[in-house]
């Protein structure tokens, strides 16, 4: 009966080694479940976060870079439009001197023609009264 009583309370004390291992396996599985829950809702709500900072961030960058393009695009058209009405201010004055410039070459083609003229003339009477002269010298 000893015999019986040692093996049954081997047993028994072998059940309840076993019955403390599984309650400590199961405590140890409950503990690994929720650190693997509670390390995957982390990282779910992590990389949650980085996407929104980052789509935040790309937002920001493309409206920046919207108003550097309109900025930059008002810049340009600022300065074609100085550039264009310096353009047309020296065009103007361009053609004011080159109408100067042509009227004053009129004028100084009329006034040599003028002088030619009036030198020839000149000539031509004193030619004439030389011609006259001789003439009379030689009736003479």
């Amino acid at each position: 009966m000893s015999d019986r009583r040692t093996r049954s309370r081997r047993y028994l004390i072998s059940w309840k080694e076993t019955l403390e291992n599984n309650r400590q396996r199961r405590r140890e599985a409950d503990h690994a479940l929720d650190y693997f829950l509670a390390r995957r809702f982390l990282m779910k709500w992590h990389e949650r976060l980085k996407a929104t900072r980052k789509r935040r961030r790309e937002r920001l960058l493309d409206e920046h870079l919207q108003q550097m393009g309109l900025r930059s695009l008002a810049r340009c058209l600022d300065r074609w439009r100085l550039r264009y009405s310096d353009y047309v201010v020296q065009e103007t004055k361009a053609s004011e001197i080159r109408e100067e410039r042509d009227l004053s070459l009129v004028q100084d083609a009329f006034k040599q023609w003028r002088y030619t003229e009036l030198s020839l003339q000149e000539r031509r009477s004193r030619a004439e009264e030389f011609f006259n002269g001789r003439i009379l010298r030689y009736h003479i």
